[in-house]
This record gives C-alpha cells, sequence and structure tokens, in this order.
C-alpha cells in the first residue's frame, strides 16, 4: 500500500508496530533502507507463512 512502512505492516499483522524489528531481522538482505519499500518489495513476514508483496 502506498505509504506503507515496516512499522504500519507489523502492525497490521501482528498488531504490534514494534515487532516491525522481526521484519526486518528476516529480510534485511533485500532491504537497502528500512526507512524505504521499494516498489514491488518482498517482505518475509515471521509467523504468517508468506510473503507480503508490496506494489
Amino acid at each position: 500500500m502506498p505509504g506503507d512502512s515496516l512499522w504500519r505492516i507489523s502492525r497490521r499483522i501482528s498488531g504490534e508496530g514494534e515487532r516491525y524489528t522481526l521484519i526486518y531481522d528476516a529480510t534485511q538482505e533485500q532491504i537497502r533502507d528500512p526507512d524505504l519499500i521499494d516498489p514491488g518489495q518482498v517482505l518475509v513476514l515471521p509467523g504468517t507463512g508468506s510473503p507480503d508483496r508490496k506494489p
């Protein structure tokens, strides 16, 4: 979604924005800047069993 951040994704998925570090840790090889999510970025969401595609 436009304007998404790791914090917002974490809050939406787990209910706790503070857990954004789990997403970052799982995908840090693919994230150049944790403050930016590139269009088409595929993030690993721990505990969901599937990646989250960001358009």
